[in-house]
């Protein structure tokens, strides 16, 4: 493909860019690194000491669709998706919570319990019952062991990095009934009468 095709792509992908969750913190546009990457769009020769001015965020060398596609999705110091998502109902009793790390984060301290302002208020000093600990940045994941039926829980994660702590949003979800899911047998009897 040539240089000149790739306005229309850019000009497609600046148009999805701008239709995404946010990059940076505070969920606004971070239009710096757009311009950043709009400029190098292409560059080769990327190396450690500056990565084609932050462009080639992948450090691959060169700077492409990947460097965009890395950009565009959720890349955000704090942590994001989380599973059950965000008012979800029904989550089985076995559930296991799961998010996506922060791109700063180099650990996460997880708060989980059934009561709204504790979760948003604790922190790894004043627990609150409710904080589960300090976990490396490669688990994603928390056995929750069980959970009540008819409960609204509520989970935050709380990104850290080298210099910056990332308070993360409370997200809710609720475990539903003892029996999710509830059959029903009929019998169809078939009376007749005798002469």
């Amino acid at each position: 493909m040539r240089k000149s095709s790739f306005s229309i792509v850019i000009l497609l992908l600046l148009h999805s860019f701008l239709t995404v969750k946010a990059f940076s913190a505070g969920n606004a546009i971070d239009m710096v690194k757009l311009k950043v990457l709009s400029e190098r769009w292409l560059a080769n020769g990327c190396v450690a000491d500056d990565w084609c001015s932050g462009a080639d965020i992948t450090h691959s060398g060169h700077v492409d669709l990947i460097d965009y596609a890395f950009l565009a999705a959720n890349r955000e110091p704090f942590a994001s998706n989380p599973n059950p998502s965000d008012g979800s109902a029904y989550a089985p009793i076995n559930t296991v919570l799961e998010w996506i790390p922060g791109s700063e984060a180099q650990s996460h301290n997880i708060y989980f319990g059934t009561d709204f302002n504790d979760v948003n208020d604790a922190n790894s000093t004043v627990t609150l019952g409710v904080y589960k600990g300090n976990y490396s940045y490669s688990v994603t994941d928390y056995n929750t062991n069980g959970l009540d039926p008819n409960t609204i829980y509520y989970l935050r994660i709380h990104e850290i990095d080298s210099s910056t702590n990332y308070k993360g949003e409370v997200s809710s979800f609720r475990r539903g009934r003892n029996n999710d899911i509830t059959f029903f047998f009929v019998a169809d009897t078939h009376y007749s009468k005798s002469p």
